[in-house]
């Protein structure tokens, strides 16, 4: 019996695939930021996802090699 193979182009349009979203919200005096994500997104050739997603690896690199310094001091 063979298996029907389904196409994955639906389920990641919709949003309801294996990942999760998260939304971000900007006060009135932070809107300037929307401007710089979209530019970066756009000089980057990413999504604006891809984008936060990249400076969250960086950032999380970052706060790695702090906590295992902090370790080798003690």
């Amino acid at each position: 019996m063979q298996n029907t193979i389904h196409s994955n182009k639906k389920i990641r349009f919709r949003g309801s695939g294996y990942g999760k979203t998260a939304s971000v919200s900007f006060s009135y005096h932070e809107l300037d930021l929307m401007e710089t994500w979209n530019e970066l997104a756009d000089q980057s050739f990413l999504s604006k996802s891809g984008v936060f997603k990249k400076f969250l690896r960086t950032e999380g690199k970052k706060l790695k090699d702090t906590r295992l310094l902090e370790k080798s001091v003690k």
